[in-house]
C-alpha cells in the first residue's frame, strides 16, 4: 500500500514540474509584454499607443494561458474591482457615441481611459495569480525605468529649469525649444510622489530592513527630482504626507483624527508657517516656483487668494466645476474636448470634480468605485499595519491628487496601482505578511 502511495506521489510531482515547464515561455512573454507596458507607461521618449495596444494584446493572451484561473478571476468572474472599470469606460463609450462626449482629438482620451482602467488592474493580476516572483522582477524593472527618466529629467532640467513646467501645459508654441529632450511627464513627476513617499514609508516603518543605504539614496534622487520640477502641488502632497507618516496613519478612522490634529496645530503655528512659506520664496531660484510659496505666505495671512495669480485662478476653476457638478448632478453638463485654443473640459484643475461637472455622478461614479475598490483589494491583503500604514498613505496621496489637481495620466495609474505595492510586496516576506 505504502508503494502504491508513493508511486502516486512520485506521479504527482513528475506531472506538477511538466505543467511548471510548460508554462515557462507563456509567462515568460507575459512578463515581457508586461515590461514593455510599464516602459512605454513610464519612460516619456517610450511612449505610444499604437505600441502599447499590441502589447496589451499579447499580455492579455500570455496571462490567460500563464494563469488561467487567475486571469479569470481578474478580468472574467464578475467582481466590483473590475467590473466598476468596464462599466466607467462603457459609459464614457455610450456618450461618445451619443454626442455628450465630443470634440478633437476625443478619440485620444478615450484611449486613454481604457489604457487608465487596465494599468490599474494589471497588479490584482499577479496578486490573484500568486505570482510574488513576476511582481519582485517587475518592480525592480520599473525603478528602473524611473531612475533612467529621473536622471535624464534631471539632465534636461539644469540646461532649462522651467522645462517641466512648460511641457505640461501641451502649448507647441512653448515647447518648441524642448523637441528631442528626454523630461519626464507631468504624470511622471506626481507618480514619483507616490513612490517617494511609499520608500520613505518603509524607512520610518522598519519595513525596509535592507540596503537602507540604497533606499536613501533613491529617497534624495527622487525628492530632489520633485524639487527641481517646480511643481507646488507635488512638493505640498509629498510634505502633508510626510508628516502623516509620522503619525502612522493606516486606516480612515486614524486620518480624520491626525486631520483635526494638524488642523489646530496649523491655526496655532500658523505666523511661523507663513514666515516658512516666506523664507522658501525668497530662496527658490525658480520664479514659479517662488512665486507659489509667496501666495501661500498671503493666503495663511489674509484667509483669501485675492491679489493672487495662480491661486485665485485655480480657486475659480474649482468654484466653475463644482457649479457646473450642482447644475446637473445626475449626468452632468457634458464632456467636451479641443486642442490648442479650443474648449477644454470644465475647470481642468480637479479631476474628481471635472470628472463630476462633465458626467455626473451616472457618468463618473464607476471611476470612482474602480479607484476604490482596487486600492482597497491590495491593502487588504496586508495584514502587517505597518505594510498597511505605507499603502494608505501612499493611495492617499493619489486621491489628495485627484482632488486638487488632474489625475487621469497613464504613468500616474501605473506608478501608483504598480510600483507603489509592488515595492511593498517586493521588501515583504510574502509567505508571513501577506494574505492571499
Amino acid at each position: 500500500m505504502r508503494k502504491i502511495y508513493r508511486g502516486i506521489y512520485t506521479m504527482d510531482l513528475i506531472i506538477n514540474q511538466k505543467n511548471k515547464e510548460n508554462l515557462i515561455i507563456p509567462k515568460l512573454f507575459r512578463d515581457v509584454s508586461a515590461a514593455g507596458i510599464i516602459l512605454t507607461s513610464i519612460v516619456p521618449e517610450t511612449s505610444n499607443r499604437f505600441i502599447f495596444l499590441p502589447l496589451i494584446i499579447m499580455w492579455v493572451l500570455f496571462s490567460f494561458f500563464s494563469d488561467t484561473r487567475g486571469f479569470k478571476k481578474t478580468f472574467i468572474d464578475p467582481n466590483i474591482k473590475s467590473y466598476s472599470v468596464y462599466l466607467w469606460i462603457f459609459t464614457y463609450f455610450i456618450f461618445y457615441i451619443t454626442g455628450y462626449m465630443k470634440g478633437e482629438g476625443i478619440e485620444n482620451y478615450l484611449t486613454n481611459y481604457a489604457r487608465f482602467g487596465f494599468s490599474i488592474l494589471l497588479f490584482s493580476y499577479y496578486i490573484e495569480a500568486c505570482d510574488y516572483k513576476a511582481i519582485r522582477r517587475l518592480t525592480f524593472f520599473s525603478m528602473g525605468c524611473i531612475i533612467y527618466t529621473c536622471i535624464m529629467t534631471l539632465r534636461a532640467l539644469y540646461l532649462y529649469p522651467n522645462a517641466a513646467r512648460l511641457l505640461s501645459t501641451g502649448r507647441e508654441e512653448l515647447i518648441e525649444g524642448l523637441t528631442g529632450m528626454m523630461i519626464g511627464s507631468y504624470g511622471f513627476f506626481y507618480g514619483l510622489v507616490f513612490i517617494t513617499i511609499t520608500i520613505l514609508g518603509g524607512l520610518k516603518s522598519g519595513i525596509i530592513k535592507k540596503h537602507k543605504f540604497i533606499f536613501v539614496a533613491l529617497l534624495g534622487l527622487f525628492i530632489f527630482t520633485v524639487f527641481k520640477a517646480s511643481f507646488m502641488i507635488a512638493i505640498l502632497i509629498l510634505t502633508i504626507i510626510s508628516v502623516l507618516l509620522l503619525f502612522n496613519v493606516k486606516n480612515t478612522a486614524n486620518l480624520a483624527a491626525v486631520t483635526l490634529i494638524l488642523l489646530s496645530l496649523f491655526l496655532i503655528l500658523s505666523p511661523a508657517i507663513y514666515n516658512v512659506f516666506v523664507f522658501f520664496g525668497d530662496t527658490v531660484k525658480s520664479e514659479d516656483l517662488s512665486m507659489r510659496f509667496y501666495e501661500m505666505a498671503y493666503f495663511l495671512k489674509y484667509g483669501n487668494a485675492d491679489g493672487t495669480l495662480d491661486l485665485a485662478s485655480r480657486l475659480d476653476l474649482y468654484a466653475i466645476s463644482l457649479k457646473s457638478f450642482l447644475s446637473s448632478p445626475i449626468i452632468g453638463v457634458g464632456g467636451y474636448y479641443g486642442y490648442g485654443t479650443s474648449f477644454f473640459g470644465i475647470g481642468g484643475h480637479s479631476a474628481f470634480l471635472d470628472e463630476l461637472a462633465k458626467y455626473g455622478v451616472l457618468g463618473s461614479g464607476f471611476l470612482f468605485v474602480a479607484l476604490i475598490s482596487n486600492a482597497r483589494f491590495v491593502y487588504r491583503r496586508f495584514k502587517d499595519n505597518k505594510q498597511k500604514m505605507v499603502y494608505y498613505c501612499s493611495m492617499l496621496a493619489f486621491f489628495i491628487l485627484g482632488a486638487i489637481n488632474t489625475l487621469l495620466f497613464i504613468p500616474i495609474a501605473i506608478m501608483g496601482y504598480f510600483v507603489v505595492p509592488g515595492i511593498i510586496f517586493s521588501i515583504s516576506k510574502i509567505e508571513k505578511n501577506l494574505i492571499n
